[in-house]
């Protein structure tokens, strides 16, 4: 293993983007590096990850990541080897909304509004991280209060 590649190992435990050793996320993992290296970004440059499902006509599974600049998914239909890859700047995004489960004060979908579109999002397990959302949280207002 060359010592890039395991920055990016340790970077994607640092975000609790775990593998499992679920070979589709490893998968995922390694083709999101991949694609990561192709647009010229280092570990550094990812702020915050999940591994989430993009709620679409035809679902995507795959990786949303939050940089200074933009937010990425990176994903897939699992029956369809073709990653896509799809960019937000933060200029664009109108805001979040959180959809929490009542009961366990857990957020199930984080909805982003983009030119009066809403995409879901749905993390793994179902729930998303409240590392990743104090994370979005962070750089959301960072953006919004300038």
């Amino acid at each position: 293993m060359d010592e890039n590649n395991k920055h990016w190992l340790d970077h994607f435990d640092r975000l609790e983007m775990k593998t499992l050793e679920k070979k589709a996320l490893k998968v995922m993992r390694n083709q999101s590096i991949l694609l990561m290296e192709k647009m010229s970004l280092q570990p550094r440059d990812i702020l915050g990850g999940m591994w989430a499902s993009m709620h679409l006509d035809t679902p995507l599974f795959g990786a949303l990541f939050l940089l200074e600049d933009k937010v990425i998914f990176v994903g897939g239909h699992p029956s369809n080897l073709q990653l896509q890859t799809l960019e937000w700047p933060w200029g664009q995004i109108e805001k979040f909304q959180k959809l929490e489960d009542p009961k366990l004060g857990i957020v199930k979908i984080l909805e982003m509004y983009v030119s009066d579109k809403k995409i879901r999002f749905g993390g793994m397990k179902g729930f998303v991280p409240s590392s990743f959302i104090l994370i979005l949280e962070k750089i959301w207002f960072d953006h919004h209060s300038n």
